[in-house]
């Protein structure tokens, strides 16, 4: 919740965990991100983040969509989510301070690859979160903790990539959607409308189709995704797309 790195290792041995599968469009993302030239070609830090985050973030929706009871969380399954938080809080992460601090050009030195890999880690945080939250019942804990500078990271994608990064960024506004409240949120909103309309997404199905091919947690956060499906579906209706 405080997106801290672990002080304790993993205690061994732990249950075993599901293989978590590559999503295609991670895959297509990574592939183009490893071709000579690519802006990741001497650097393979954010290929781990992202490739390390996206399988964490799969075995987390594989266990959770085919274990979990929406009514309560079982010692069987408290475990397994512990590792897998612990496996991506132990990942290779930006650094950033406040805009008022030595260095407030630092966030525009960071290359679009990384930005992008931050993202994705942070996002499957965030899933971790809404588990926490779905469970607990504590729906202010975890909100308050996240300070990071999102609408920047987003910012510095905007040229592109990698094959496959349309589809991840969709994916990664629609998780920090469902975290965020009052002016970020209508941000976010802003930015799905926008991506649908490139991705050539006409309905709310067709946006819960793309994002499920990447990841999706069916029962979490699901007050969250019905006031998002609302949202949306008016927009869509009232044809507010922003153009960015």
């Amino acid at each position: 919740m405080d997106d801290a790195p672990p002080r304790f290792p993993v205690p061994r041995p732990t249950s075993v965990l599901p293989c978590g599968a590559r999503p295609q469009y991670a895959q297509q993302l990574l592939d183009s991100l490893q071709r000579p030239g690519s802006v990741t070609s001497l650097d393979k830090i954010p290929l781990v983040v992202i490739d390390s985050a996206l399988r964490s973030a799969s075995q987390l929706s594989i266990l959770l969509n085919q274990v979990w009871s929406a009514n309560q969380m079982t010692l069987d399954l408290l475990i397994p989510v512990c590792t897998i938080a612990h496996d991506v809080l132990a990942l290779p992460r930006l650094t950033y301070g406040k805009p008022s601090t030595r260095r407030p050009e630092a966030m525009f030195q960071i290359t679009p690859a990384c930005a992008a890999a931050e993202l994705i880690r942070i996002s499957v945080l965030s899933m971790l979160s809404m588990v926490i939250t779905t469970t607990s019942g504590d729906s202010s804990y975890c909100a308050t903790r996240r300070k990071f500078p999102m609408q920047q990271l987003v910012t510095l994608t905007e040229e592109g990539v990698g094959i496959g990064w349309e589809e991840l960024r969709l994916w990664v506004i629609v998780i920090q959607t469902l975290m965020e409240t009052g002016s970020a949120r209508l941000w976010c909103l802003d930015q799905i409308t926008h991506a649908m309309s490139l991705l050539f997404l006409r309905s709310w199905n067709d946006l819960m189709c793309c994002i499920r091919q990447v990841i999706w947690i069916e029962k979490a956060a699901i007050l969250e995704m019905a006031q998002l499906k609302s949202d949306i579906e008016t927009r869509l209706t009232d044809g507010t797309h922003i153009t960015l």
